[in-house]
């Protein structure tokens, strides 16, 4: 733990005496009268302090939280703080002057007050617009409450300032201070210590403020009021009226509640209390119904079954009657003569999807994985239960070749690493004879071409990614992640738009959508404005639907695997990337010959006295 302290001035006889001892909050820890204690920021509970009739009031440093107004407080007890690190306040100054809210991480100032009758005290640090928004509280409460007149209330809290140059502002001035209004010292105070621009900053912050998805309305508009709070007490003319606020909150909540807004308006008559609190309600009942959705759609998930496990459970009643309807009379007529219930024989039928389902005649099993004379119960001359048996149907044996395979979720259906072929009964031959045949292709590779893209939250190199062709897909879509990652400015989609859905008819929420530009082949292809829908379940970074592929013309043959642009002959698929040009080695060049030397230069008088003996 580490504190600073600051020694001030005692040239003036009031703070020069030592102070009281109720004033607990003002006592030095050493010898040495009036030595403050700067301490580090921590979190404070509101976002707009007051000081407490009772308790010390602190103020707070601005930082962003999750939505606007930063938030952040000043103890009264030093705690661990970054005085080790190395700060370049050179460019911390140079950033300050073009941001706002303040982020660095230098010591702020403080209000303190112990009782409501005590003058209040400005501590050493950097003064923002809410720490002097708590300052001038404090001094009008200092003002009700102390007793003294108007006139003289400056003189006292324009001595309790201890920032050293706040202090030899009053001091090279204070005949002239000591007679101004309070009004009139707080704004000469906030000309000095706040930027020029401050209230025009504010003022686009809030102009700017859009309400996150899936944030509550009511703590958004919070937020957005007490920034506006700032305005209203220190910058009349650059503040909101309640009726441009309103207009400011409806523009920019997120895009569901705009939605419920425009199906169930609000009267422009009502009060801004009254339309706040509608606006609450509706957000509510929003967030009510995405929780009910999420609790279904689980609920469908661990409910759902596959195909065979469906085709299993049909009722025992069905199988029943089937098996009898099967069995000859031959088979029905020994079982009752030999006293107990046997097995009926296989039917052509089943005996031809055990052969084209890789299955077993003993155990009748589809991709037994072994053959009739090597069933354990062929060892075991055991038969299968006559009781639980299901005879066999082309149904049972889809469902069981598709439990053999890896699927991929459902959006688009993928392939797997191995494919099984297999083949009826016709198509066996002796391969002595005659050639193997061409086996038949049940799937190939989805199309993906690699292309490469760049936004907001990319500094260098443009990011690289797979991107999916299909032209089955009506719209173009992104997945949240890759939106993300690029930094892409999210845009409110139409609800008309929300229109996409699975292979299984579950839906596709899709609520926003973006806009973005690709390019391939080191830019040797660039496409147009992409106006992409946002999908944040979507399992691969992008899908290029029919909207991309005819507004760039591409034209997909699927047997050559290529995709080519009419207008350029560029192919997305494979593209044609340029050589790289090396520049050449560089050569170090002769050393320039020494220039000759030029004659000595003969005196003027010498080649007169040459001519002369001619």
């Amino acid at each position: 733990r580490r504190a600073t302290t600051v020694p001030l001035p005692l040239s003036d006889p009031e703070f020069s005496s030592p102070p009281p001892d109720d004033e607990e909050n003002f006592e030095s820890p050493s010898s040495s009268p009036l030595l403050i204690r700067t301490s580090s920021p921590t979190h404070p509970p509101s976002i707009l302090p007051t000081p407490s009739p009772s308790l010390e009031s602190t103020t707070s440093s601005l930082r962003y939280n999750k939505f606007l107004l930063p938030k952040r407080d000043v103890s009264d007890s030093s705690s661990e703080s970054d005085d080790n690190i190395p700060i370049n306040h050179q460019f911390l100054r140079r950033h300050q002057r073009h941001a706002f809210p303040f982020t660095e991480m230098s010591p702020l100032a403080e209000v303190k007050v112990s009782k409501l009758k005590d003058c209040p005290m400005l501590t050493a640090g950097k003064v923002t617009p809410l720490i002097l928004h708590t300052w001038t509280n404090a001094c009008k409460r200092f003002l009700k409450h102390s007793g003294k007149e108007p006139e003289e209330i400056v003189s006292f809290v324009a001595d309790a300032m201890l920032e050293p140059r706040l202090q030899a502002w009053y001091q090279s001035g204070s005949e002239r201070i000591d007679g101004l209004t309070l009004s009139q010292y707080i704004q000469e105070l906030a000309d000095l210590v706040l930027d020029k621009n401050w209230a025009h900053q504010i003022k686009q912050q809030i102009l700017s403020a859009k309400q996150p998805e899936g944030s509550r309305f009511v703590d958004w508009r919070i937020e957005v009021e007490n920034l506006n709070a700032l305005l209203i007490t220190s910058s009349k003319k650059h503040s909101f009226t309640e009726g441009a606020l309103r207009d400011l909150l409806e523009a920019n909540t997120r895009s569901a509640l705009a939605l419920k807004l425009y199906t169930n308006p609000v009267s422009e008559d009502v009060n801004y209390k009254t339309w706040a609190d509608t606006l609450h309600a509706l957000d509510e009942e929003l967030r009510n119904e995405d929780k009910r959705f999420e609790v279904r759609m689980t609920a469908g998930k661990a409910e759902k079954k596959s195909l065979l496990s469906r085709l299993s459970d049909r009722k025992e009643g069905a199988s029943s009657s089937s098996s009898s309807s099967t069995n000859s009379p031959s088979s029905s007529s020994s079982a009752s003569s030999s006293g107990r219930a046997r097995l009926h024989g296989l039917t052509e039928t089943e005996r031809a999807l055990l052969v084209e389902f890789k299955g077993c005649n003993r155990c009748r099993q589809f991709f037994a994985g072994h053959e009739t004379a090597d069933c354990p119960m062929t060892k075991s001359n055991t038969w299968p239960d006559w009781a639980t048996y299901k005879p066999l149907t082309r149904e049972m044996g889809v469902a069981a070749l598709a439990a053999q395979k890896t699927r991929l979720p459902v959006g688009f259906v993928g392939m797997s690493a191995q494919t099984e072929d297999y083949a009826d009964d016709d198509t066996y031959v002796s391969p002595s004879l005659d050639p193997p045949p061409t086996p038949h292709v049940f799937s190939v590779p989805h199309l993906y071409a690699t292309v490469e893209a760049t936004g907001p939250a990319i500094s260098d190199f443009p990011l690289s990614f797979k991107a999916l062709l299909d032209i089955g897909c009506p719209s173009t879509v992104i997945s949240g992640s890759m939106a993300t990652s690029l930094g892409l400015r999210r845009f409110p989609l139409p609800a008309e738009e929300d229109n996409l859905s699975s292979l299984t008819d579950g839906p596709i929420v899709c609520r926003e959508y973006v806009k973005l530009v690709l390019t391939s082949g080191n830019g040797a292809w660039v496409s147009k404005t992409i106006y992409a829908k946002l999908c944040e379940a979507l399992p691969v970074p992008i899908i290029l639907g029919m909207p991309f592929l005819s507004s760039e013309q591409f034209v997909i043959d699927s047997d050559d695997r290529t995709a080519i642009q009419k207008s350029s002959g560029f192919d997305l698929l494979n593209p044609c990337i340029p050589e790289r040009v090396w520049q050449p080695d560089y050569v170090t060049p002769p050393p320039t010959p020494p220039k000759p030397k030029r004659p000595p230069r003969i005196p003027f008088e010498r080649r007169c006295e040459t001519g002369l003996k001619f």
